[in-house]
């Protein structure tokens, strides 16, 4: 009508501003719609509740290509010392003879501790800043790409497979 026709003239307001901001509300609308993730419900409930209450369960179910083999009495000393510091603070060296697959239970308890909602972040400590770094990568590939976690820890692995590798879409 002719007052709308006056108001938009007094605010500057055309067809082609208009038209432009719609298009600007349109794109906004469907960038942000792209980037929702729809989290998948939980494959198996029993499954994740048996794991997250024995850290060794936890190990052989989820990484059961790395842990075939029985766990000895220094791994059972390992893996309670790794939880027990992770619950309740401290310093603790752990040493055990080359080998014998110290590394490979760290990887492992990593994951174990944050899905269990013991650590909120990863801070691998090790002989090396290179090997810190592997243990932190190879933590991350586990999250990424374990299909067996991402049915039961799907709030967690799925939008990490989200970001394909790009952890700068995380703000969107």
């Amino acid at each position: 009508d002719q007052q709308t026709m006056i108001a938009r003239q007094l605010l500057g307001v055309t067809k082609h501003s208009v038209e432009r901001d719609r298009d600007v509300e349109r794109k906004r609308s469907k960038r942000s719609e792209a980037a929702r993730i729809i989290i998948p419900e939980i494959v198996d409930l029993q499954r994740r509740e048996r794991c997250l209450a024995d850290p060794e369960l936890f190990l052989k179910t989820y990484f059961e290509e790395k842990y075939k083999r029985p766990f000895g009495k220094h791994h059972h000393a390992m893996i309670e010392a790794i939880i027990g510091r992770a619950k309740y603070g401290g310093k603790q060296a752990i040493a055990a003879p080359r080998g014998c697959g110290k590394s490979e239970l760290v990887k492992g308890l990593q994951v174990y501790l944050v899905l269990a909602g013991l650590v909120r972040f990863v801070l691998p400590i090790a002989a090396t800043t290179d090997l810190a770094g592997k243990l932190y990568k190879d933590f991350r590939k586990k999250i990424a790409t374990n299909d067996l976690l991402l049915e039961d820890f799907p709030e967690v692995c799925w939008p990490v497979r989200e970001l394909d590798g790009a952890p700068q879409r995380a703000g969107k």
